[in-house]
C-alpha cells in the first residue's frame, strides 16, 4: 500500500493530465480509494484498459508508469470490489456471533440479515454463471466489470459461497488466472503492480484456504507449490524476500521480483513472510525448506 506522501507524490501529475475529462478532485479521491485498498494501482480501477505491455524478460523493474493517461481515467469509487464486500460480509456475521454469546439477540439478528442481504446482493450483482467467477460491480453504469481479478477468492475464503459456485470458481481460476508462479493478480497485463504478470502472496494465502475449505485440495496444493517455489528460487538466487512476484510465464524461466507501479520494490514483507511461514507448515515436504540463500541457480519446481 502506498504511504501518503507517496500518494501525494503520484497524485499531481496524473490529476494534471486528467483535468481535459475530470475534475483534479476527483481523481484524488479514486486514487486515494485505490491506494486504501491495498491493489494501488491496477487495471482493475481504470475506465479505459492500459495498454498490454511486455514484462521485462531479465527482471529489470520499472518505476515509472507509461500508462499514466490511463491512469487519468481512474474510477475506483465507481466501483463496488467484491473482496471488500466479501469481507464485510464475514464481518457481519462474527459482530452477529459475538452479540449472540453476550446475550445480545436483537444484534445478532440484525447483523445476521445484514449478512444475509449482503450475500443476496453479492450473488446477483457479481456473480457471473457463464463465465464461472465472480466480478467487480460498476454501480455508475449498472454493470459487472468484464476483467477477471483475484479478489474473486476472498468470497471462498471467508465462506459465502457455496459447493457449486466454489467447483465453478476452481475451474475458472486453474484456466485463466493459474501460472507456473502461482496465481495471477488479474487477467489484465499493464506495468501497473496489481496486474499480470505480478503474484501477491496474500492472493495466493486465501485461494489456498478457500479451495482447501470446499474440498478443492488438488488446485490448492498446486497453487502453494507453485508459490512456494517462486519464492524459494529468488531467496536461493538474492538471499532475500520480496514484496511482490514476477509469475514465471514458462515452467522453467527464472523468478524475479515484481515491477511496474508508483515505487521501488520493497525487500522483506510481512504478508510474503506470514504466508510462506504458513504454507511450509501446510507442505512439511515442500523442496523449499531446503533451500540456502545464494546457491548457484533455483531448483524449485
Amino acid at each position: 500500500m502506498l504511504t501518503i506522501s507517496k500518494r501525494d507524490a503520484i497524485g499531481p501529475t496524473l490529476a494534471r493530465k486528467a483535468e481535459l475529462n475530470s475534475p483534479s478532485a476527483d481523481v484524488y479521491r479514486d486514487l486515494r480509494a485505490a491506494c486504501e485498498s491495498g491493489w494501488d494501482l491496477s487495471t482493475r480501477w481504470l475506465r479505459e484498459s492500459a495498454p498490454e505491455t511486455t514484462p521485462p524478460r531479465n527482471g529489470a523493474t520499472r518505476h515509472e508508469a507509461p500508462t499514466a493517461p490511463s491512469l487519468a481515467s481512474i474510477c475506483t469509487t465507481d466501483i463496488l470490489p467484491v473482496d471488500l464486500n466479501a469481507l464485510l460480509y464475514r464481518l457481519e456475521l462474527q459482530i452477529a456471533a459475538l452479540a449472540r454469546k453476550a446475550g445480545d439477540a436483537a444484534t445478532a439478528r440484525n447483523f445476521e440479515a445484514l449478512a444475509a442481504d449482503r450475500r443476496s446482493s453479492i450473488n446477483a450483482l457479481m456473480w457471473h454463471t457463464k463465465a464461472g467467477a465472480l466480478y467487480d460491480y460498476d454501480w455508475r453504469h449498472g454493470k459487472r466489470r468484464d476483467c477477471l481479478t483475484a479478489a474473486c477468492v476472498v468470497p471462498l475464503f471467508v465462506g459465502l459461497t457455496d459447493d457449486r459456485q466454489a467447483a465453478a470458481l476452481a475451474r475458472t481460476l486453474r484456466e485463466r488466472l493459474l501460472a507456473p508462479g502461482g496465481l495471477a493478480s488479474t487477467e489484465c497485463r499493464s506495468d501497473q503492480q496489481w496486474d499480470r504478470p505480478n503474484g501477491w502472496a496474500p492472493l495466493q494465502w486465501m485461494a489456498v484456504l478457500g479451495l482447501r475449505c470446499h474440498g478443492h485440495t488438488e488446485l490448492a496444493d498446486t497453487i502453494a507449490h507453485r508459490w512456494l517455489s517462486t519464492v524459494a528460487g529468488l531467496y536461493e538466487r538474492e538471499g532475500k524476500l520480496v514484496e511482490k512476484y514476477v509469475l514465471r510465464v514458462v515452467e522453467h524461466e527464472s523468478t524475479h521480483g515484481g515491477g511496474g507501479g508508483e515505487y521501488l520494490l520493497q525487500d522483506g514483507f510481512g504478508w510474503t513472510n506470514g504466508v510462506t511461514a504458513a504454507m511450509l507448515a501446510l507442505h512439511p515436504t515442500h523442496t523449499a525448506h531446503g533451500c540456502k540463500a545464494h546457491t548457484p541457480s533455483d531448483w524449485h519446481r
